[in-house]
């Protein structure tokens, strides 16, 4: 398992063990749930590794939303995640190395203390925590909007530009389908499931099982590295709102040993039997499979060699 925030520009080995190439974004889960889930599911079930919310210190926005994440004031590790320790067990217990990409800071037009006690002053990019200050960011005349805020989250030229730190550049490549070295492919992520960034019509855990049969056809593919959503519910009404506090398929092979094997979707091998769905191989290598399309679960999937 590898724990990463974002995949660093430039930087494409992600370090899967062989086999394995599809990754899940933990969407503000907590260090130690993670490192019991790496443990419990994830490792077990041949997941490469986990995306996590920043771990970097942020802003503290009144009631507590989910993007309040994603405006640091300083690196030091403490959020509502947890803290700098048991950020370390959590990569310990995942065998994982991160890899951070720092390309900006919170809001303009906030002042205030982050959640481990650092000051900031966003206006005058004064960040004592790191330490940053005016020098470290691109001038504000490079911003497209007057006052340095986003005004408008489907416009990627403000979200790029917005607090940017100036040393570093965008992966912005100006080409057709990009080599499968060069992206992660996904369904959904936090932002677009709110209707963020050219979010609209994106299918989302709310529409099930349609999102359970993109799901799993979409972790087939081997283009770029895959990554599944795992986020909380929320009130669609507040789209704000912060959080409450698998499979392979045969392409080409083929059964060759017979016997029962259990369906990793519906259940699991537990105690020597299926808790779910199984399918039963003749000594043929044949197999007699059903899928319901209108049931709960309109897909099957087996392991195949293990």
């Amino acid at each position: 398992m590898i724990i990463s925030f974002v995949f660093v520009f430039g930087y494409k080995n992600p370090h899967c063990v062989e086999g394995r190439h599809a990754i899940v974004h933990l969407f503000e889960w907590k260090w130690e749930d993670i490192a019991a889930e790496c443990e419990r599911f994830l490792g077990p079930y041949s997941f490469c590794g986990v995306q996590t919310s920043p771990a970097s210190e942020n802003r503290v926005v009144s009631k507590r939303p989910w993007f309040e994440r994603y405006q640091p004031v300083s690196y030091k590790l403490i959020t509502r995640s947890g803290t700098e320790k048991q950020f370390k067990d959590m990569v310990e217990r995942c065998n994982a190395q991160g890899d951070a990409l720092i390309n900006h800071m919170s809001r303009m037009g906030s002042i205030g203390t982050g959640t481990g006690g650092n000051f900031f002053d966003t206006d005058n990019f004064y960040f004592p925590g790191v330490p940053f200050g005016a020098t470290d960011f691109n001038e504000r005349s490079c911003c497209p909007t007057w006052d340095g805020r986003i005004h408008g989250y489907q416009n990627a030229v403000e979200i790029r530009r917005q607090n940017a730190l100036k040393w570093l550049k965008n992966f912005d490549a100006d080409k057709g389908m990009w080599s499968s070295g060069d992206l992660v492919n996904f369904i959904d992520n936090h932002d677009n499931q709110r209707g963020h960034g050219s979010g609209e019509g994106v299918l989302t855990h709310s529409e099930n099982p349609p999102y359970k049969v993109s799901t799993f056809g979409h972790s087939l593919h081997t283009y770029g590295i895959a990554r599944i959503m795992s986020s909380y519910e929320y009130n669609h009404d507040d789209n704000s709102e912060g959080p409450p506090h698998n499979c392979s398929v045969a392409t080409g092979g083929r059964l060759n040993t017979a016997g029962q094997y259990c369906d990793v979707i519906s259940g699991n091998l537990a105690n020597g039997s299926c808790t779910g769905a199984s399918v039963i191989v003749e000594g043929s290598g044949e197999a007699n499979i059903h899928v319901c399309l209108n049931c709960e679960d309109p897909m099957l999937a087996i392991h195949i060699g293990k």
